[in-house]
């Protein structure tokens, strides 16, 4: 008897045991930004992915923090863009929205003011955003 509730006890306690949590299910594209950006553009070109994702590819350098909704930090970044890679842009200033807390976004304050980057940004609706399955941004600086 005593074998049995040790048993029993053992397995409810481990049931509440976690070894990972993801809170995004998504499989990652790459494992960089080149072979991310290689593979979203496939997925377009194959069908898979919409059009309306396409990426835009820039360098750019994060000039500031935006907080646009209400909450504890800020979750949009405004970027000077330098330069355009892939697709076309009509303002060289754009706002680019990071996680607001329910997303599986990269938050903004992950990228410092000042500092430059390569951004692969998918545009939706007139708004950019960082993807979120595999890297998406690549530090220059």
């Amino acid at each position: 008897m005593k074998k049995i509730f040790w048993m029993v006890a053992l397995a409810l306690t481990s049931s509440f045991v976690v070894t990972s949590a993801q809170a995004c299910g998504c499989a990652p594209l790459g494992s960089d930004f080149f072979e991310t950006v290689q593979r979203h553009n496939q997925e377009v070109a194959s069908g898979r992915y919409p059009p309306q994702l396409a990426l835009t590819v820039v360098t750019a350098e994060v000039k500031r923090y935006e907080q646009l909704r209400r909450g504890p930090y800020p979750t949009e970044m405004v970027l000077q863009v330098t330069d355009v890679l892939q697709g076309s842009l009509s303002s060289r200033e754009i706002l680019v929205e990071g996680d607001n807390g329910m997303q599986c976004r990269p938050y903004v304050t992950n990228f410092p003011i000042g500092q430059r980057f390569a951004f692969a940004l998918e545009q939706v609706g007139g708004k950019f955003s960082i993807g979120i399955c595999g890297r998406y941004s690549k530090p220059l600086n």
